[in-house]
């Protein structure tokens, strides 16, 4: 008698998880090789092994409801059926787990679209004119969870571009492809698992779609809408900071046709632009002059960090008290204590670890605990710095281009602090 096998295909993702609404089984103490066993008979879609406490999750049916792919070390997620794409906003979470438990960080981002008629500016590519069929290639260190590469489309009336294998993989984990339906082979008409914007003022017809016609390979996304008209197309895709990627994709046109990929869908504007403030109250004696500078520069780069600001855009206040000016239950204190007011929207998760990174750099500094570490919600409507009003929830970009003259104008009348924004905002341009 003569064994017969079947083989099944099954995709890898590693460092990631996919939360799913219902998790259909957990197992613990599972290898990965058993918790693939287990999903194989159990006709699962995919599942998660979190190597780091032997965790084994069965993901049956997927839901629009899903937080979707999160970043995680030591944990894979294993499919054979790939989950959909979020639409326009898109939850991108920072998972991390030790042997007794597991937090979760969770950024909510939404893509902003430039102006349907004017053509953006600081692009990482713009090629005009007929070309081949060309591999373009760029390097990209993420500077924020969740990164977004959008492409932009203009023709003339007899001009196409076509677009096919674009792929966005991790340097290190080159067999890992982040985008999802990355050559448009998993769509008929309009591109699935991607976001397009201004293709109502194409023109019947002249919007991007898919096609077979003409491509590189399979599918590819062609699209005809013509100047002054702009068509957007969009994926975000989840990232770790500091982590280098490698952006690729295959472009033809024809004529005098114009495709972008622009830098300011990868720089995530909404994040940089917050102006936050720490005030901090200590005893007159308890800091030196040095140990101020400390705890300033420790307090921006937590900041920074866990925010995505720019440093030049975070303000520390020391106020020193004298006895007699603080009591606690009727009962006269000496106390250190540091307020922070932060743009309203930061998640819990994040305030967390705004809060104990702080902390922990007080110690190590002062050597003592600081008797108070608070965070106050500030809504950027009603707050002006310099004399500029904040940007509202959604008008990040607009913001930057209304007033980014003033503040090149007032940088060359020798205005530091402008100086230090432009300077700060250029090199992180350049990271993309």
């Amino acid at each position: 008698m003569m064994d017969t096998g079947v083989s099944i295909s099954v995709n890898l993702l590693s460092n990631v998880v996919y939360r799913a609404t219902n998790i259909n089984r957990i197992f613990s103490n599972f290898s990965c090789a058993q918790c693939a066993c287990a999903a194989l008979l159990d006709a699962a879609s995919g599942w998660n092994c979190i190597t780091n406490n032997s965790t084994c999750q069965l993901i049956k049916n997927y839901s629009s409801t899903d937080d979707g792919l999160m970043i995680l070390s030591n944990a894979s997620f294993f499919y054979l059926q790939l989950p959909p794409q979020a639409a326009y906003t898109k939850n991108v979470t920072t998972v991390s787990t030790t042997s007794s438990s597991t937090s979760t960080t969770t950024t909510t981002v939404t893509m902003t679209f430039p102006s349907c008629t004017t053509t953006p500016a600081s692009n990482l590519l713009q090629r005009n004119g007929a070309t081949p069929w060309t591999l373009f290639s760029f390097n990209y260190t993420a500077v924020t969870s969740a990164p977004t590469l959008m492409f932009g489309f203009n023709n003339g009336p007899a001009d196409t571009n076509y677009l096919d294998d674009v792929s966005i993989i991790l340097a290190s984990a080159p067999l890992i492809q982040l985008l999802q339906n990355p050559a448009f082979e998993n769509s008929s008409s309009t591109p699935t698992g991607w976001i397009t914007s201004c293709q109502s003022g194409c023109g019947a017809g002249d919007q991007g779609q898919i096609t077979s016609s003409s491509c590189y390979s399979g599918n590819c996304y062609i699209d005809h809408c013509q100047n002054p008209n702009y068509d957007f197309l969009a994926q975000s895709f989840p990232a770790t900071i500091g982590y280098n990627y490698i952006i690729s994709f295959r472009l033809y046109q024809t004529g005098v046709s114009s495709c972008l990929l622009s830098k300011i869908l990868i720089l995530n504007i909404k994040k940089i632009l917050t102006m936050p403030l720490y005030v901090i109250e200590h005893p007159k004696t308890l800091l030196t002059k040095q140990q101020k500078e400390r705890v300033c520069k420790e307090i921006t780069n937590i900041h920074c960090t866990v925010t995505g600001a720019l440093p030049a855009l975070v303000n520390v206040v020391f106020h020193s008290t004298d006895d007699n000016v603080e009591f606690i239950n009727n009962k006269p204190r000496h106390k250190a204590r540091i307020i922070g007011h932060i743009r309203a929207g930061r998640s819990a998760e994040s305030k967390e670890s705004l809060i104990s990174q702080i902390n922990n750099a007080w110690m190590t500094i002062v050597g003592e605990r600081c008797h108070l570490i608070g965070l106050n919600d500030v809504n950027p409507e009603n707050a002006a710095e310099d004399g500029i009003m904040l940007p509202a929830a959604g008008e990040e970009m607009e913001w930057l281009e209304r007033n980014h003259k003033i503040f090149e104008e007032r940088a060359e009348k020798g205005e530091e602090t402008s100086r230090d924004f432009l300077a700060d905002l250029k090199a992180m341009q350049s990271k993309l």
